[in-house]
């Protein structure tokens, strides 16, 4: 799962170790959290992402912890 992932307004960037740095150009937003296994045989993570530095209407997310799930598939 590790890499550099990102579009023309975003990007999120998770290392080795499930560090994970996500940026947007539009909204301002930043984060950091981590990515951890929960069942290697199925690729599924725990998710976790603190935002802050959002502006506009996205200013309601500062502050705010983001978790849950996410299935990992690499493009083919």
């Amino acid at each position: 799962m590790q890499g550099n992932y990102a579009t023309a307004d975003e990007s999120l960037t998770i290392d080795a170790q499930g560090a994970m740095f996500y940026q947007s150009s539009v909204t301002g937003c930043t984060g950091n959290g981590t990515a951890e296994i929960i069942d290697a045989a199925y690729n599924m993570y725990r998710v976790t992402m603190n935002v802050d530095g959002c502006s506009g209407d996205s200013a309601v997310r500062n502050g705010l912890t983001f978790t849950g799930s996410r299935q990992y598939r690499a493009k083919q």
